[in-house]
């Protein structure tokens, strides 16, 4: 598969396995972040298939300001947040922008 083909959902998935082969996340964390993935990240970017070709700051916003919408805690949004700017950061270092 392309780089170019892989959803941002789908690359949350392999951000996190990467991170726990890699021991950079304690089985705990793995976790935490695993849930905040399946609860709160899947059910919106599933159906919208972006691809990290596509991706842009624009998308994320509206997907914080759907979540702020929703009625999520300020806390739970910062906790969703540590995870996507995370993993934000390593396509940074892999060479892509948003």
């Amino acid at each position: 598969m392309n780089n170019e083909d892989i959803t941002f959902l789908d690359f949350m998935y392999s951000w996190l396995e990467t991170s726990l082969l890699s021991k950079s996340i304690e089985p705990n964390t793995y976790e935490s972040y695993s849930s905040i993935i399946k609860l709160y990240i899947k059910p919106y970017f599933n159906d919208r298939k972006i691809t990290l070709q596509e991706l842009k700051p624009k998308h994320i916003q509206d997907y914080y300001d759907g979540l702020l919408l929703g009625g999520l805690s300020g806390n739970t949004i910062l906790k969703i947040h540590a995870n996507v700017r995370t993993a934000a950061n390593m396509l940074f270092e892999m060479g892509h922008s948003l």
